[in-house]
């Protein structure tokens, strides 16, 4: 009772004081205002946070009106204290009285800070718990310098300017640059600028054009925002051929200048540097640029390259661009000569001798000249003679990519090259994050995209990205090959079964996949349901010698075990066995490059040696298959395992179950399935069919192929 009486007696002073009728006339005055602003300050063009400050200046002043409505009272006389009541020689509201007013003053001001940090100020609530990171730098892309020269072989002129211009920009601290390679999928381009810089997701975009007249050169080049469309500057550059590194040097700090960044002091030395005093090697070396982005690997792309770059050097024997690359393009040459027998013949050994001594050759003049150039860098880490040397080289490519990464993190190259190191460690989460670096930096880089499209259509899981990386792929400069989208239209029927894949499949490629490998003339006809006897007409056709490489080897089986399957089903006994010689008669590979085709090959002649009753070699080779596993990617036992199957179907599902719940990027049972005809004896064992139809992905596709298959 004391407690309801002191509450109705701090009521009656708040009565008194007239503080109740000083808030309301207070929030019916600040409720006008508010209204009334709303209305005027946009009227008058008034940012909109004006409007919230003057708000929360009048939420604030409540409590302050409060406490002085409370302390003080607008007389006739003035503004006056007002009075205590005096209670038996004591004020009424001491500090014991005067508590409840302290309190109601202190919870209205917390009231209304939350209120103005709440709806006046309010922080935006982040969409999930984990967002991602937020690219800072600003960004540019530099379109392709369109060449106004009256000579059309200029046009690698003015890509070398193109390029360098790149370069320049690319060691401003704080500028995020679009490569070349996707910068030049927009040349004679429609699309606007503001859609180019939506699909390069930059800011800026700089165009303009190249004119090349003897020994003179004009360079003209303008900075728009693709935000806006806004030209921002223009500029045109006049100057003698042999001082055209200092007009992309110019355009650099005039970009820079323009959207406010700074070049450091380490830069400018950077870029006050020439790659090249000799016109002429500069010349050689963007004619051999040109090829390399322009043209597959070929013999003949290769031998142009090759020697446009010993042009060069000799030109300019300090132009270590051109020594980095010169051993770049060295070791591709070796690398085909290997994998897929180039320059066969009585030669073949003494230009492979030749090659490999110009190659160290090159890499040493490139360390020597400048071990941090990226050109030097990349070429070490891509060493292919020296890889051929043993593991050592492993430790010691990561150390020069590490220190690559450190200079030039933003490198697409670097980035790639790095993604391949990861990749062929067996770390493929490392190796996945390095390869979506390098797309992102260079999203249309036709070598970047096909390596990347290699390294993700070796996982079926992967299916959905290998498309995305095949149609980007298709819109690069290189553009896609028949490889590629064999490779990725069978990722995709492995992964989902579908019937529309299939169909696309066969639509697309047809009999013309006998041309690509592993996908031969089996895949066609299983796939596509074909009459076996369609193949027929490649019987005599295809043959193989001691030159053959491993794609002509693999079509050469492949079509002799479709020739063999159809043989025996119509018990030709002649044809089986001449057949079965074919491929009995292919030798086993001793090359290292080409070890991976083996189990294919083994594979085969297990086959062969069941279709002339030879089963003791038949088993002999099954046995050692098995006994040659490996690693987690093991073709020795996944296809041993397939060929166990013509012997002992029983033991074969049991080590086909065991990989396919081991895990391993050979999905077994999933190519079982596809290539049903030459599995019978698996698809329709008692374990094999219960699996397939737990997992429902392959067991309408093998109803439709098998009578009775689910009866």
């Amino acid at each position: 009772m004391v407690i309801r009486g002191e509450l109705l007696g701090f009521i009656e002073e708040l009565k008194r004081r007239k503080v109740f009728k000083v808030a309301a006339a207070y929030v019916v005055a600040t409720w006008f205002l508010i209204e009334v602003s709303a209305t005027l300050f946009p009227t008058f063009g008034a940012p909109e946070w004006i409007l919230k400050v003057f708000s929360a200046v009048l939420l604030l002043g409540f409590p302050v009106v409060l406490v002085f409505a409370w302390v003080f009272d607008i007389t006739p006389e003035g503004v006056k204290r007002t009075p205590d009541i005096i209670e038996d020689g004591e004020p009424a509201t001491t500090l014991k009285g005067k508590l409840p007013v302290y309190i109601t003053v202190a919870v209205l001001t917390v009231l209304m800070a939350f209120a103005i940090n709440h709806y006046i100020f309010p922080t935006a609530e982040p969409v999930d718990t984990a967002p991602p990171p937020v690219e800072t730098r600003l960004s540019i892309a530099v379109l392709p310098l369109i060449n106004m020269s009256a000579i059309s072989e200029n046009a690698f002129f003015a890509n070398g300017v193109h390029e360098e211009i790149l370069t320049y920009l690319s060691y401003i601290d704080g500028l995020k640059v679009t490569s070349r390679t996707s910068s030049m999928k927009y040349l004679g381009s429609l699309l606007s600028i503001n859609e180019i810089g939506r699909e390069l997701n930059v800011r800026y975009v700089v165009e303009g054009s190249v004119r090349r007249v003897d020994n003179h050169v004009r360079v003209t080049v303008q900075l728009i925002d693709a935000e806006t469309d806004t030209h921002l500057w223009a500029s045109n550059y006049d100057h003698d051929l042999t001082d055209v590194f200092a007009v992309q040097s110019a355009v650099a700090k005039e970009i820079s200048d323009s959207i406010h960044l700074e070049i450091q002091p380490e830069t400018i030395g950077v870029l006050s540097d020439m790659p090249t005093l000799s016109v002429k090697a500069y010349d050689l070396y963007m004619k051999a640029k040109s090829i390399d982005r322009t043209e597959r690997e070929t013999e003949d792309s290769l031998a142009r390259t090759r020697d446009l770059l010993e042009q060069a050097v000799k030109e300019d024997p300090n132009y270590v661009e051109a020594w980095g690359f010169l051993n770049e393009t060295y070791d591709h040459t070796i690398r085909n000569m290997l994998t897929n027998d180039w320059y066969a013949g009585d030669g073949h050994e003494a230009m492979l001798q030749e090659l490999t001594i110009a190659s160290k050759r090159a890499l040493d003049k490139a360390v020597s000249l400048d071990p941090d150039n990226v050109e030097t860098l990349l070429a070490q880490a891509s060493d292919y003679v020296a890889e051929q040397d043993g593991g050592f080289f492993r430790a010691q490519r990561k150390i020069t990519l590490d220190r690559a990464m450190e200079l030039y993190p933003d490198d697409p190259l670097v980035n790639y090259t790095l993604a391949w190191w990861y990749e062929l460690g067996g770390d493929l989460v490392n190796a996945d994050m390095a390869f979506r670096k390098a797309i992102e930096l260079d999203p249309f880089n036709a070598r970047i995209l096909s390596g990347a499209l290699s390294h993700y259509t070796n996982n079926v899981d992967n299916a959905d990205i290998s498309r995305q990386l095949l149609e980007r792929l298709d819109n690069s400069l290189g553009g896609s090959n028949r490889w590629e989208r064999s490779r990725v239209l069978v990722q995709q029927i492995l992964a989902t079964a579908d019937e529309s894949t299939i169909d696309e499949f066969i639509q697309n490629e047809g009999l013309d996949l006998l041309e690509v490998t592993p996908f031969g003339a089996a895949a066609v006809i299983t796939i596509s349901g074909m009459d076996i006897g369609e193949i027929l007409k490649f019987e005599d056709e295809i043959s193989i010698d001691e030159n053959s490489n491993e794609a002509q080897i693999l079509k050469y089986v492949d079509t002799n075990l479709v020739l063999l399957d159809y043989y025996r089903q119509e018990e030709n006994i002649e044809k089986i066995r001449k057949i079965a010689k074919r491929i009995l008669s292919i030798n086993r590979v001793n090359d290292t490059a080409f070890i991976w085709i083996q189990p294919n090959l083994d594979s085969a002649r297990v086959s062969a040696y069941l279709a002339i009753g030879d089963q003791v070699n038949a088993v002999q080779t099954v046995d050692m298959m098995l006994n040659n596993q490996g690693g987690s990617y093991d073709p020795w036992g996944a296809m041993g395992a397939l060929a166990l199957a013509k012997i002992d179907p029983d033991r074969a599902v049991e080590l086909i179950m065991a990989d396919r719940a081991g895990g391993n990027s050979w999905d077994g049972t999933d190519w079982v399935a596809l290539y049903y005809r030459y599995n019978m004896n698996l698809v329709q064992h008692p374990d094999m069919k219960a699996f397939y139809i737990e997992e429902g992905k392959w067991v309408d596709y093998l109803a439709k192929r098998i009578p009775g298959y689910l009866d």
